[in-house]
C-alpha cells in the first residue's frame, strides 16, 4: 500500500512565506494522519509486547477518532463515543490493578502479584507438553508470545472483559497489522507485515486449583490450535477451527488426566434423554442459546474428540486434518482424504455411539 506525495510548483502569486505555511500545514496533516493510523500498531519493526498497553492505546485511538468528528453529530454517534470513553476508563482502571508482569518461555502473564503470575506460567508450560502429546509434530516457536490476563475474581473478569456470565475464561487470536514505514523521493511507503499474531487469553483466579488449571489448559489449547492452523506467515488469511471440534480439543487437553473434572463435564450427557449429537453440532457455527445446551455442547465435544484422538496412534494427525471442517459434510470429506493417505487408520463414524455409551456407563449420574 502506498501513500504517494506529489510535488507542487508554487505559482508566482504565492510568496515564500505562503509556501512555507502550506508545507507546515501539510506536515501537520500528515503527522495527524499517521498518528491516528498507527497509534495502536507496532511501528518500524517493533512488536507490541504488552497487551495491556496495546489495548489501552487502541481505546485511546478510538476515542480520539470519534471525538474528532465534525458537523452534525447523530445520537448514535454520541452513544458510540460514550461507550468508547467508558471502555477507555475501564482499561485504565484494569491496567492500574494488574501491575505484575511475568515474561518467560513464550508466555506473558499479567496479574496482581508475582506468585499468581509464576503459577500460571508453570501451568501453561505443562499444557503445552500435553498438547504436543496429541499433536506430536506441533512446535511452539515462542516467536509470538501468549498473553494471559489473570483477574483476581470472576466479578472483575466479567466487568473488564465484558464477557457472558457463564464464561470462565476465553481466548482471542488475531493478526496485528504491524506496519513498516519507509520514505523515498517517491513518497511514503507503508507495508503491512502479517507475521505478528496476537495470542491473548483472559480468565480469573479460581480458588480451586483443579478448576483454574483446567480452565487455563482449555484456553491455552484454543491458542495452540489457532497457532497450529495459522503457521503461514506470508498472508493475512486466517484459518479458524470448527467451533465444536475446537472446544472438544480444548476441553480434552484442559482435563487431561483429571478423572473427576472429566466426569463432571460428561455427567450432563447422562441427564440428557434426547442428545443433539456431534454430527448436528458440527453443522452449528455458533454456541447454543441455553445454559443446559451449552453444557451438553461442551460435554459432547469433549467425548467426540476423545474418541477421535484415542482411536489409534494417528489420532492427533487425524484431528489436525479435521479441525478446519466447515460443517459435517466437509468433515466427512476431510476424513475420507485422511484415510486415503492413511489407509491403515480408518474409523467408522457409526462406532462412536457404542463408544459413547460405554464411557458414559462409567460416569457417575
Amino acid at each position: 500500500m502506498h501513500f504517494g506525495m506529489t510535488s507542487t510548483k508554487w505559482g508566482s502569486r504565492l510568496n515564500w512565506r505562503d509556501g512555507l505555511l502550506a508545507c507546515m500545514l501539510r506536515a501537520v496533516a500528515w503527522c495527524v494522519a499517521f498518528n491516528a493510523l498507527f497509534m495502536a500498531a507496532a511501528v518500524a519493526q517493533d512488536r507490541p509486547t504488552d497487551v495491556l498497553r496495546l489495548e489501552l492505546e487502541e481505546a485511546k485511538a478510538r476515542v480520539t477518532t470519534l471525538s474528532a468528528s465534525t458537523g452534525l453529530i447523530s445520537e448514535e454517534h454520541r452513544k458510540t463515543l460514550a461507550e468508547a470513553r467508558e471502555r477507555l476508563t475501564l482499561l485504565q482502571e484494569r491496567n492500574n490493578m494488574l501491575l505484575t508482569r511475568e515474561d518467560r518461555g513464550g508466555f506473558v502473564v499479567y496479574a496482581t502479584n508475582s506468585q499468581v503470575a509464576q503459577e500460571y506460567v508453570r501451568m501453561a508450560e505443562h499444557y503445552v507438553s500435553v498438547y504436543r502429546q496429541l499433536f506430536t509434530d506441533f512446535k511452539f516457536t515462542q516467536r509470538n508470545p501468549v498473553h494471559f490476563i489473570v483477574y483476581p475474581t470472576k466479578e472483575q473478569y466479567l466487568k473488564y472483559e465484558q464477557i457472558p456470565q457463564w464464561a470462565g475464561g476465553h481466548a482471542l487470536t488475531r493478526r496485528i497489522v504491524m506496519m513498516r514505514i519507509g520514505y523515498s523521493d517517491k513518497g511514503y511507503t507503508i507495508e503491512a507485515d502479517p507475521r505478528y499474531k496476537m495470542l491473548r487469553l483472559a480468565l480469573y483466579y479460581h480458588p480451586d486449583y483443579s478448576a483454574r488449571s483446567a480452565t487455563l489448559g482449555h484456553e491455552v489449547a484454543h491458542i495452540l490450535v489457532w497457532e497450529m492452523l495459522n503457521k503461514n506467515d506470508k498472508e493475512f488469511n486466517v484459518v479458524n477451527g470448527n467451533r465444536f471440534l475446537n472446544e472438544g480439543v480444548a476441553d480434552y487437553v484442559g482435563t487431561y488426566n483429571m478423572a473427576q473434572a472429566q466426569n463432571e463435564r460428561l455427567s450432563i450427557l447422562n441427564k440428557t434423554p434426547q442428545p443433539i449429537g456431534p454430527f448436528t453440532w458440527l453443522d452449528t457455527p455458533h454456541y447454543p442459546a441455553t445454559p443446559n445446551q451449552i453444557s451438553e455442547y461442551y460435554a459432547e465435544a469433549h467425548l467426540f474428540v476423545r474418541w477421535l484422538a484415542t482411536a489409534d496412534t494417528k489420532g492427533g494427525a487425524r484431528l489436525k486434518v479435521l479441525l478446519p471442517s466447515r460443517d459435517f459434510n466437509d468433515f466427512k470429506k476431510r476424513l475420507e482424504e485422511f484415510e486415503r493417505n492413511e489407509p491403515l487408520y480408518k474409523i467408522n463414524l457409526d462406532n462412536y455411539a457404542p463408544y459413547r455409551k460405554k464411557v458414559l456407563s462409567t460416569v457417575p449420574r
